[in-house]
């Protein structure tokens, strides 16, 4: 039988991992690191692109792919932004049998935190909302 762990440790499988299809373009910049650029999107008139930089590191069993950095290029005031925002995610992968059926399971932990900051009268008010 031809384990996924196999599958997971050849560069096709870490392409499958972080889907490099819908990707504009990634890099490997360290052991299991790649930056990967989003294509740009355009949120309230401002072209974003967003940068993650997710760690693939295969297991025995199993895949995890971490988040470790999300940025945002464009312009000036976007990448300004980058400040009051932060993510996390933790994508667990794992090839699972049921019976005669073969299935991959995934568990994806996300939290995202935007911090909103506004003017109300003569008082700046600051919040964090997390998702």
């Amino acid at each position: 039988m031809y384990h996924i762990s196999q599958f997971l440790k050849h560069p096709t499988g870490v392409e499958a991992m972080l889907n490099v299809n819908a990707l504009e373009s990634y890099v490997l910049i360290d052991t299991n690191t790649y930056r990967c650029k989003l294509p740009p999107i355009q949120l309230l008139n401002f072209e974003v692109a967003p940068v993650l930089d997710l760690e693939v590191t295969p297991a025995s069993e199993c895949c995890i792919v971490e988040l470790l950095s999300c940025k945002f290029e464009g312009s000036e005031i976007v990448e300004n932004q980058n400040q009051y925002f932060s993510a996390t995610m933790k994508n667990f992968i794992s090839w699972n049998i049921t019976g005669s059926e073969s299935f991959l399971e995934v568990d994806v932990k996300l939290n995202i935190t935007l911090e909103v900051n506004f003017l109300v009268g003569s008082v700046y008010l600051s919040t964090a909302m997390q998702v």
